[in-house]
């Protein structure tokens, strides 16, 4: 029932989401899984201060694309846009807590969550697809599995590591993890930009929506 128009707006929906959530990963996961794996201590430490600046680098990306919507304009529906960068955020936000836990090989349970969280988003995508082949609802399956990922990942730090998840901010910490992480942040930019940059131009071109 979605059709070739719909599969569109829904592929360039997600692209357009991961294109602009570039800023969201700046390296800090694969940092924290090195230090964790050094010192658990201070990948916590990291931990905190990756949570931290990331919701601040959702804040800046979110302002950005919502400039875009309302200044240049983007061809499609800025509720499924919406939809689709809150999935990605979300995404984001879970990669960083697992990426802790990886550090403390803790390997199995990322591991059932990702089968549990495929079932869950593959059984509401083929509910919405019999149903009614609606793109938004399609992008809110995708959102429903992240969530379950953001919320699982939770509980699982706050049992390992017995405490509360608390972000912390301190520049001297940040100005350290950036100098320590730019190499993984240029693989994952570039990594994006040559994922999503082909379908963000040939949705902006055509007039997807």
């Amino acid at each position: 029932k979605l059709g070739a128009e719909s599969t569109g707006v829904y592929v360039f929906a997600l692209s357009t989401a991961q294109l602009f959530s570039i800023a969201l990963d700046i390296g800090f996961s694969n940092l924290v899984v090195r230090e964790t794996a050094r010192d658990v201590q201070k990948g916590w430490e990291y931990l905190r201060h990756a949570f931290a600046a990331k919701f601040l680098l959702t804040l800046a990306s979110v302002g950005v694309l919502v400039a875009l919507v309302f200044t240049s304009g983007v061809p499609v529906d800025s509720r499924l846009l919406a939809i689709a960068f809150t999935s990605v955020a979300v995404e984001s936000f879970q990669v960083l807590i697992y990426a802790y836990l990886r550090g403390r090989q803790l390997i199995s349970y990322e591991a059932i969550a990702l089968m549990i969280g495929q079932t869950i988003t593959t059984g509401v995508g083929l509910f919405v697809l019999w149903t009614s082949g609606s793109v938004e609802l399609l992008l809110a399956a995708v959102l429903i599995g992240n969530t379950f990922h953001a919320l699982y990942s939770y509980i699982l730090l706050r049992y390992w590591s017995g405490h509360w998840l608390v972000p912390r901010l301190n520049n001297r910490i940040i100005k350290t993890m950036m100098m320590l992480a730019w190499p993984f942040a240029l693989a994952a930019i570039f990594s994006k930009i040559l994922s999503n940059t082909d379908t963000f131009l040939l949705g902006t071109f055509t007039s997807v929506a």
